[in-house]
């Protein structure tokens, strides 16, 4: 393992305690910008798929790695740069880069990768363990004076070994000689005959350690298919359109930019098998893209919304990659960065097979033919099911202040399940301006950015607030319903309509605030 030359300001240990480390349902969205080379980014999306299958109970997803979409409120970058390391957890409400370190030189392994990733999901070193004195015996006068940091000990209110036994064996235990600065042992087991540092494979007590933590279950929502393609499969051109942008194009404004001009174009996607696919433009000008489920609303552009890109490809360009269902029908806009600009572009699709490009050329179908039908002002889409909830906003409601903002806002927070994954979509109805908060987990009206996974004001008109999202079967949401203006109390009723019925729970204030121990950021290796 090569490691790195920086340092970080904060030592070591097992697991951190405290809300802020384990990802929600252990989903960690992830970025990879250009800097590897395509057999590089295969290698690191593999130790993904070896550590989510290495975890599950079944098939059944216990932790998943996947690409971000516009609506992760926080995710992990992952670059080539200067050795290997990644912060500690999720840390929400933290203003940092999640940045997961693999220097293509020295960390691309499976066992690396795999080690700094458990970093990611929480975990720290073996030897770090408060116990670990009873274990190892730790050489300081062989380490290096800036790295000794590294050897700290924490104690059992800092860390959680989750009652777990010393792993020799573990993923995340230093071999003898790490940061060794006379190739002598830094750290040496007290037991005979055993091997410190392995970077293979994950250990039985890794394994128990992270279905702990993350409380895995033999139940619940399957991984994606596992399917390791080559990389002339998962990276060659299988798709190219080319087009040119001109003053007659089709023109919208971009979310948060009234009255702007972009000119656009839009193509229904869809793939004959379910997977990994990557999107990127060539093109002699800024571009810009958009990818929504089902139907794009150019008077709505956050509406369905699954991802954006700008300048991930490098040169100005565009590129992402998504997992995409082959039962879904996608809407693809391409647009530039700057208003009323025109120039040709080229969109080049790869992945497992062929992605079918159809360009819309009729304002009026911008949407797909699925069952799943465009959100609009109706109440009632024939195709769904509508769910309904009443109540009061009064002086006696809970109250919190919006992020960025001042002044007293009263609101509700709902509890909302569902037992059918899909597309659902919630609209209020009110005399007063409504605003609609959606969270996964848990709500804390302290740090309202937190687990937030979408908002809304008006994209309903009438000053009603309108929210799409897919929701998954078996995960938590919490629906904040508020009003625009402060100190404003109003009866409301709140419709969702999706697939199937939801469970919507009114939640008391203490049933949503997540606990507050203190937890610590970490840039570890």
């Amino acid at each position: 393992m090569r490691y790195p030359t920086r340092t970080a300001q904060n030592g070591r240990a097992l697991l951190l305690r405290g809300v802020g480390v384990a990802w929600p349902n252990g989903i960690v969205p992830h970025e990879i910008p250009p800097g590897y080379s395509n057999e590089q980014e295969l290698i690191i999306t593999s130790a993904m798929r070896q550590l989510e299958n290495t975890v599950a109970i079944n098939n059944f997803r216990c932790v998943q790695f996947r690409p971000k979409i516009s609506s992760d409120p926080y995710y992990i970058t992952i670059v080539n740069e200067q050795g290997c390391s990644s912060y500690v957890g999720q840390n929400p409400g933290v203003v940092l880069n999640r940045t997961v370190t693999l220097q293509s030189s020295g960390c691309l392994t499976a066992g690396v990768i795999i080690h700094e990733f458990l970093h990611t999901l929480g975990f720290e070193h073996e030897q770090s363990r408060p116990d670990r004195d009873d274990y190892v015996r730790i050489n300081w006068d062989n380490i290096q004076r800036e790295m000794r940091y590294n050897f700290d000990k924490y104690d059992n209110i800092r860390v959680n070994t989750l009652n777990t036994p010393y792993d020799y064996r573990s993923l995340m235990h230093y071999g003898s000689t790490a940061f060794s600065i006379n190739d002598s042992p830094t750290i040496e087991p007290i037991q005979s005959g055993v091997t410190i540092g392995q970077r293979n494979n994950l250990s039985a007590i890794d394994i128990q350690a992270v279905r702990l933590f993350y409380n895995c279950t033999a139940s619940g929502i399957t991984l994606p298919p596992t399917t390791t393609p080559s990389t002339a499969n998962l990276y060659t051109t299988n798709a190219a359109y080319s087009s040119v942008l001109t003053t007659n194009s089709r023109r919208f404004s971009r979310a948060g930019e009234e009255n702007s001009n972009y000119y656009y174009e839009v193509f229904q996607v869809t793939v004959p098998t379910s997977g990994y696919y990557r999107f990127r433009s060539n093109s002699i000008v800024d571009t810009y893209c958009y990818l929504y489920t089902n139907n794009f609303i150019p008077s709505s552009p956050t509406l369905n919304l699954l991802a954006q890109d700008d300048d991930t490809g490098g040169s100005l360009q565009f590129q992402f990659t998504l997992y995409l269902q082959s039962t879904v029908v996608y809407m693809f806009v391409v647009t530039t960065y700057s208003q009323n600009i025109t120039g040709p572009y080229t969109v080049i699709a790869s992945g497992l097979t062929r992605v079918n490009f159809v360009p819309i050329t009729n304002t009026s179908i911008l949407s797909s033919t699925t069952n799943i039908p465009i959100a609009s002002s109706s109440i009632n889409p024939s195709n769904n099911i509508i769910t309904n909830y009443t109540n009061i906003l009064t002086n006696r409601s809970s109250t919190f202040t919006r992020h960025g903002g001042s002044g007293t806002f009263y609101y509700e927070a709902i509890q909302v399940t569902v037992y059918t994954t899909g597309i659902y979509t919630f609209r209020s109805i009110c005399t007063i301006d409504t605003y609609g908060y959606l969270y996964v987990n848990s709500f804390n009206p302290n740090n309202v950015t937190s687990n937030l996974v979408t908002s809304n004001d008006d994209d309903i008109g009438t000053f009603q607030f309108l929210m799409t999202y897919r929701l998954e079967a078996g995960i938590t949401y919490i629906l904040i319903f508020t009003t625009y203006p402060s100190d404003v109390t109003t009866s409301f009723s709140i419709n969702v309509a999706g697939p199937a019925g939801v469970n919507l729970l009114r939640m008391n204030f203490a049933s949503i605030v997540p606990s507050t121990t203190r937890w610590t950021t970490l840039l570890t290796t």
